[in-house]
């Protein structure tokens, strides 16, 4: 009894140690601490975390692999997985995962989500309606919001992007992300002036890149303001 109990012990406080460790970004040593717990998911898990924060990603994938084996309903560490092969341009086997993970898990928004990032990179124009997808179940989801602007606004839907954009606005006035949207639909739509009030926002908040400031000054220069 007492030996089961010491080995109990040791066995959190690896584990306690191991995720302090972990905590304070110092991953090699973490992953040593992993080392001496015994066998289970929650080890492989534990390594594979740590092996991708150290940027190792093909032992992590390889950990990963291992788990989902082992764990095959075990829709986190597959969500992990997805994500690093994603990370590591595997854009194919992502999308394999997240397609699997967005069938089994239908109103889970982040799974319809990282299903469209990946659709895009594959240059894939279904991507779209995955982000709508994942707006539909949450309509908090701020980046499938953006996402959906985005598309929009490529393919030169301004009315419909816009009304994604000003949502996105709503939650955060002071978005740099969703102002740059808002300036190129503006500008796109030559309302000029609507493009300056916008790029001098931008400017305020320490925004500026060569396209701004073209953008900008030819706005200027569309409403005489040379």
């Amino acid at each position: 009894m007492c030996i089961g109990y010491e080995a109990g012990a040791q066995e959190a406080s690896a584990l306690r140690i191991g995720d302090s460790l972990f905590g304070l970004g110092d991953y090699t040593r973490a992953i040593q601490k992993y080392e001496e717990l015994t066998d289970s998911p929650k080890k492989v898990l534990k390594l594979a975390t740590a092996y991708e924060a150290l940027g190792n990603n093909s032992k992590a994938i390889s950990y990963y692999e291992q788990l989902i084996e082992t764990e095959k309903s075990n829709p986190g560490a597959r969500y992990k997985y997805g994500k690093l092969l994603y990370k590591m341009a595997r854009y194919r086997n992502a999308d394999s995962v997240f397609a699997e993970l967005s069938k089994h898990y239908p109103q889970n928004p982040n799974f319809q989500y990282q299903l469209g990032v990946v659709k895009e990179k594959l240059e894939d124009s279904t991507a779209i309606q995955h982000y709508e997808a994942a707006y539909a179940i949450d309509t908090l989801h701020v980046d499938a919001l953006f996402k959906i602007g985005k598309l929009h606004l490529e393919k030169r839907r301004f009315e419909t992007a816009d009304k994604f954009i000003d949502k996105g606005l709503e939650f955060n006035a002071r978005s740099v992300r969703f102002l740059m949207l808002k300036g190129l639909s503006a500008y796109h739509q030559k309302k000029y002036h609507d493009a300056i009030a916008t790029y001098e926002s931008l400017l305020e908040l320490k925004q500026k890149n060569t396209r701004l400031l073209e953008q900008l000054a030819l706005s200027y220069g569309q409403t005489n303001q040379f």
